[in-house]
């Protein structure tokens, strides 16, 4: 009884749904995440019949995966330019969620501990570095003109290409290299995302085509993973919008990913640690049983989080209504 009203509680969180948004927009987040998830679980996966398959498909979704998310996300704090008030208390969420799911994933990875984390702050190893660098480029966006965002994109994507260098052994520098002027993009042409997530979807086809097409041409010549992102991912980038698009239009589909695409965080901070439970607990046998098992995991623990009122693990707490009300008072922001 306990456990189905936990589900029942964690589902009715879940399904409440954030009105203000783009459907297409949550469905292109929720697509991104979940190739991040599947690049994740195809990594710690030994089912033999689906790897030659699952890794053709993460290594076609690369240059899409990162960089539309980047795009993304950049787009969601476009508000917050010129605005550094705003931009510290992002980047101040932002961080909070950093820390507490590096702590969690680092004591539960084998090899690894707890007392690496203040070293993830310089350099991210887990895959939680997607929001160090959001935290890093937010905080740019607080204390730079967009002249100067724009320069640092150029600068970035420009060491992408030409760093000739070794192989960073942290996953957050290079990251901030390869994707941070996707970010950069985001937050300063809005208005450019928004008409892509507009426009007439017959006007967005030779564009989606022109992306598959140059994708195609580019594993055959075997460009460099930080070429195919800036020639190629732009252009796929248009493509995987169009599909979001296609998504939206079909009405229980598209209310689904979009449902989850507002909750997306919650996926994305659980799914390392998760994943590497599911896969001990399934012996690494199964990828699309690891992959699925992991998502639903994710979201039902974000919704049982809301209702047990523990959602300081997804944001900044209110300690105002935490010291009115003790320590379970730790709830969400409004």
């Amino acid at each position: 009884m306990i456990v189905a009203a936990l589900y029942r509680n964690a589902t009715k969180a879940l399904l409440v749904p954030k009105m203000g948004r783009l459907p297409s927009l949550d469905v292109a987040r929720l697509m991104c995440v979940l190739a991040v998830v599947g690049l994740h679980a195809v990594q710690l996966s030994e089912d033999s019949a689906a790897d030659h398959f699952a890794w053709y498909i993460v290594w076609r979704l690369a240059p899409i995966r990162m960089p539309l998310l980047m795009l993304i996300s950049g787009f969601l704090t476009a508000g917050i330019v010129g605005e550094p008030r705003r931009a510290w208390a992002r980047v101040r969420n932002i961080l909070w969620i950093f820390a507490i799911w590096s702590a969690v994933t680092l004591a539960a990875s084998p090899g690894e501990s707890i007392t690496q984390l203040p070293a993830e702050f310089l350099n991210p190893t887990t895959p939680l570095w997607y929001l160090w660098v959001m935290a890093l480029l937010t905080a740019c966006l607080a204390v730079l003109s967009r002249v100067a965002v724009v320069g640092l994109a150029v600068l970035l994507g420009g060491a992408s290409l030409y760093w000739s260098g070794p192989e960073p052994t942290g996953l957050g520098f290079v990251s901030l290299l390869r994707y941070g002027p996707f970010f950069c993009v985001g937050a300063l042409a809005p208005a450019a995302v928004r008409w892509l997530l507009t426009a007439p979807a017959v006007w967005l086809l030779p564009v989606a085509v022109v992306g598959v097409a140059l994708e195609e041409w580019g594993s055959q010549a075997e460009l460099n993973y930080p070429l195919r992102i800036f020639l190629v991912g732009p252009f796929l980038c248009v493509t995987a919008l169009l599909v979001a698009r296609l998504i939206s239009a079909i009405p229980w589909l598209g209310a689904l990913f979009a449902t989850g695409g507002q909750r997306t965080v919650a996926l994305y901070v659980a799914h390392p640690l998760v994943l590497v439970i599911v896969a001990r607990a399934f012996g690494r046998a199964s990828l699309p049983l690891s992959f699925c098992t992991t998502v639903v995991i994710c979201f039902l623990l974000y919704g049982v989080a809301q209702r047990a009122r523990a959602g300081w693990l997804y944001e900044y707490p209110d300690w105002n209504a935490a010291s009115k009300g003790g320590p379970g008072a730790l709830t969400l922001k409004p």
